[in-house]
């Protein structure tokens, strides 16, 4: 019996799952035993999908045929929505769906169809086609329809985000049905969400105050969930809106704060980009030798990720700080180390801003003819 306890195999856990599957709107639910079974079961079947992707492509490109079953397609076109997300296959998973969708067989209000029309839309706004909100607005129409609650609410969400590209106020409104209804539903995960959709809807409208309210929930709610990586995420936007406001103090708390976490975790992207924002709080408080080591710090993380424009232009953030310590020599073997990096990536206009600083150094150095060369 203990073996069927830990394997989870017994009435119980199903009940468990059966549960956790109407309370998430998903049509099943795995219920692991512990956290090291859970990684292998989510690694292991991506690993799975990925061999068995042309398997997948097969029976998709039959179900689809005229002597297929369009049913059949377009339920497993939408079962594979998360799998084309989460490895990036946008462009094909968009064509896939689209495919299944203008079938015959797929026209109905059924959740099967609301679900693909979901996925349909969540690729979309990966692949920033803001001209197909039809997806959305056909899949929340559905879910309501149906009244499945939560889903409605998560198609809201996504809806928003791509009417914000239209009409500001729409998707704010859309956005914010999206977190009446998920704050009564007691949804923490899909109230930071949405929540997080509210912020980039109130930044597109230059509303800067309702932003910060907003993330400072988003912050309280991710860190009620232990959710460390968007923890780390919303400390280093609410560091960033705190620099825009002038109050150094403030963005530097979470800025450290945001490092720290990042380390914790290993979230090396947002620990570069939060070096960043945090090598601009040490600049604008004068503390040129601090910026530029922690510019540097930053680029070191980008250089990892083979990120060559971000490390470039980082480099050129340390240079500006060396020149304001006087150290002016070190500052021009920087702008050359950063013109090297934009150009081999062909930044144009970020290589022109690097060669006229670099210029004018070597004219402040007396080097008058290194600065014509340059500047030329």
């Amino acid at each position: 019996s203990s073996v069927r306890f830990i394997c989870g195999t017994q009435d119980l856990h199903k009940r468990l799952e059966a549960r956790l599957s109407a309370f998430f709107g998903t049509e099943d639910t795995i219920l692991y035993g512990s956290c090291f079974d859970a990684n292998g079961g989510l690694f292991e079947t991506l690993a799975r999908l990925d061999a068995d992707l042309d398997n997948l492509r097969a029976a998709l490109t039959w179900s689809l045929s005229e002597q297929g079953d369009a049913a059949i397609g377009l339920r497993l076109a939408g079962a594979l929505g998360g799998y084309w997300e989460h490895q990036g296959h946008y462009a094909e998973g968009s064509r896939w769906l689209r495919h299944a969708l203008g079938s015959a067989d797929a026209i109905g209000r059924t959740i099967i169809r609301g679900k693909a029309l979901y996925g349909l839309g969540k690729l979309a706004d990966e692949l920033g086609d803001i001209d197909a909100p039809g997806a959305l607005e056909e899949s929340v129409e559905i879910f309501s329809a149906l009244g499945e609650t939560r889903l409605h609410a998560y198609s809201q969400v996504v809806l928003s985000r791509m009417q914000a590209h239209l009409s500001g106020p729409a998707a704010r409104e859309t956005a914010a049905r999206a977190v009446e209804t998920l704050r009564v539903l007691g949804d923490k995960w899909g109230l930071a969400y949405a929540l997080e959709s509210m912020v980039g809807i109130d930044y597109m409208l230059e509303d800067t105050d309702s932003a910060y309210v907003h993330d400072l929930e988003c912050l309280e709610i991710y860190k009620d969930i232990d959710d460390k990586w968007y923890t780390a995420f919303t400390l280093r936007r609410l560091g960033a809106h705190a620099l825009t406001r002038g109050d150094l103090e403030q963005a530097r708390n979470y800025l450290d704060e945001a490092v720290a976490l990042s380390q914790e975790i290993g979230h090396h992207f947002n620990l570069g980009l939060t070096l960043f924002i945090n090598g601009v709080v040490h600049y604008q408080s004068r503390d040129y030798s601090l910026a530029e080591a922690t510019f540097q710090q930053a680029v070191v993380i980008f250089d990892v990720l083979r990120d060559r424009g971000r490390a470039g232009a980082l480099t050129r953030h340390a240079a500006y700080a060396a020149r304001r310590c006087g150290r002016l020599d070190r500052a021009l073997a920087l702008l050359y180390e950063a013109a090297t990096l934009l150009q081999g990536i062909g930044r144009v206009w970020h290589v022109a801003l690097t060669t006229m600083a670099a210029g004018t150094i070597a004219a402040a150095l007396g080097d008058w003819r290194l600065a014509a060369r340059v500047l030329a």
